[in-house]
């Protein structure tokens, strides 16, 4: 039987794979440099490739269906808590 842990790591790989998705091919992703923060925040590298590409559509004012997938999975990712 899979653990807790075991679904969060499944749900942070499906989400971090934009990059390879030929539907997301035109977007362009936003990274941000935190170099200057007071905090850091420390993303897994999934969350963080997820996350640049919903800065650029945030970016561009597009709202449509992938989009609308793309803040759910954000949602998602916010929600995975590891210890």
């Amino acid at each position: 039987m899979a653990s807790a842990m075991d679904a969060s790591d499944d749900e942070e790989l499906h989400f971090g794979c934009y990059s390879q998705r030929k539907q997301w091919a035109d977007v362009s992703p936003v990274q941000v440099d935190d170099g200057n923060c007071v905090v850091a925040v420390q993303y897994t590298k999934e969350h963080a490739a997820t996350l640049s590409y919903f800065r650029a559509v945030l970016a561009s004012g597009e709202k449509s269906s992938r989009v609308a997938e793309l803040a759910a999975d954000m949602i998602m990712l916010n929600q995975v808590r590891k210890p």
